[in-house]
């Protein structure tokens, strides 16, 4: 009995070890669901606050930021974006994303299949605010997988660059302006010709009304002396004497000539104020325009840079309207014409010959092409690569600011979606070639 007692005792004694193990086990389990528990609070608060951070970001960002779906809806949009529309966001969730767009939209059908994580190209686009204005921007899109799911988002940037424009249109009408002036000289020249024989065929008709006037002064005493009854021959031979030393027949010959150049010259003159005011008048508005008259103007204002040094060749073809800034193609055109004219000015004052300034014009399917050509020296080859560059210049101070061609392939490749190339040769000779379509698309943004 005694031994029995003895066993059971130690089967509760170690069952009592055992609870006690199962005790501490459990007490560190507890524990450490405990901190288990606390750890996933913490980063449950923490992922909360870095969602309610990135969130404030996301609708605080500068930038326009909203997300379209696979099916072109959108998803989501930042309040810059609901600001720059002027609209709440019930008002653009859910909506097409292609009617924020004014104009041609952004290929969202294309971005949501394109590889993902690969940013699209940059382009100019136009918003469509809600009050009916356009805010222009530089669209961007990168296509994202959405963690834990099959399908697709497309993340759009719009960054408003009206201010960007606003500077970029002062720049080209502070630039014509400067072009203007630097012409002046020019075109005072230019008009002060045809002014001066204005005035000296008025000088001529004022003096032979005086002349004119003396010889009626003449025949009224002849006739006064008819009527009186008296002797007009000494009245007739001093007239005719008069008539004989005025040389009265040349003058009424010469005088409808005078008034005729008189009117020719004031035609001239009122040629090169149209044309300098064609040029220099800003164009706020893309609207058909009439390329062969703009290139006329042009060469007008510009002649005192070539007519010294080249003869001009024109070959200007039957053009249709085209659909641009035309402010900013005269522009365009004025820069070229004035480098070429210093090409060929160069090429002279080394001792070439008078060489000749060229300006074509032709279709190119959809678009019109208008060509630049002179006969100076060519672009080294070392500096072809730079031309476009922001204040690249090779000529000497005071001559050129460098800012001409840049602000020509701006104006041609980024405000109307042309191309503006060349072809040089060494010794022969350098010809740009301006491509504008006649009616401009939205076209991807060089980055």
């Amino acid at each position: 009995m005694t031994v029995e007692l003895t066993g059971v005792a130690d089967e509760v004694d170690e069952l009592r070890a055992k609870l006690a193990r199962a005790e501490h086990q459990i007490a560190l389990l507890e524990a450490t669901i405990r901190d288990r528990s606390n750890e996933a609070a913490r980063i449950n608060h923490t992922l909360r606050t870095s969602h309610e951070f990135l969130r404030g970001v996301y609708r605080a960002m500068p930038g326009s930021l909203f997300f379209v779906g696979e099916d072109g809806t959108v998803e989501d949009a930042n309040d810059n974006l609901l600001h720059l529309l002027g609209a709440r966001q019930d008002e653009v969730i859910g909506l097409p994303a292609a009617g924020l767009f004014a104009g041609e939209p952004p290929p969202f059908e294309e971005l949501a299949a394109a590889p993902v994580s690969r940013s699209g190209p940059r382009s100019e686009r136009m918003l469509q605010a809600r009050d009916g204005h356009v805010v222009p921007v530089l669209f961007s899109a990168t296509t994202l997988q959405i963690p834990g799911e099959r399908r697709r988002s497309v993340v759009c940037i719009a960054l408003d660059i009206s201010e960007r424009k606003r500077i970029e249109a002062e720049l080209r009408q502070s630039q014509k302006l400067e072009s203007v002036g630097r012409l002046a000289a020019g075109v005072a020249h230019e008009i002060n010709t045809p002014v001066q024989f204005v005035s000296d065929s008025v000088q001529f008709v004022g003096e032979t009304m005086s002349d004119l006037r003396s010889v009626i002064c003449g025949y009224r005493a002849m006739r006064a002396a008819v009527l009186a009854g008296e002797p007009c021959q000494a009245a007739m031979a001093s007239v005719t004497a008069l008539e004989q030393d005025l040389e009265i027949d040349e003058l009424l010959d010469r005088t409808p000539r005078a008034l005729e150049l008189a009117r020719d010259g004031l035609q001239r003159v009122a040629t090169i104020v149209r044309s300098m005011t064609m040029f220099a008048h800003p164009h706020h508005q893309m609207q058909p325009a009439n390329l062969t008259e703009a290139i006329r103007a042009t060469l007008i204002v510009a002649a005192s840079e070539y007519k010294m040094v080249a003869d001009l060749a024109l070959d200007l073809c039957e053009l249709p309207l085209v659909t641009c800034h035309l402010g900013n193609i005269n522009q365009v055109i004025l820069n070229l014409v004035v480098n070429a004219s210093h090409a060929i000015a160069d090429t002279v004052q080394r001792g070439g010959q008078r060489g000749q300034l060229g300006v074509r014009t032709r279709h190119s399917g959809d678009d019109v092409v208008i060509s630049i050509s002179d006969t100076g020296g060519g672009i080294p080859e070392t500096v072809r690569d730079h031309i476009f560059d922001p204040f690249f210049t090779t000529k000497e101070v005071g001559r050129g600011t460098g800012q001409g061609l840049a602000i020509a392939r701006s104006i041609v490749c980024d405000v109307h979606g042309g191309q503006l190339t060349f072809e040089t040769e060494l010794g022969k000779g350098t010809t740009f070639h301006v491509q504008l379509p006649t009616v401009p698309e939205a076209r991807p943004h060089a980055s």
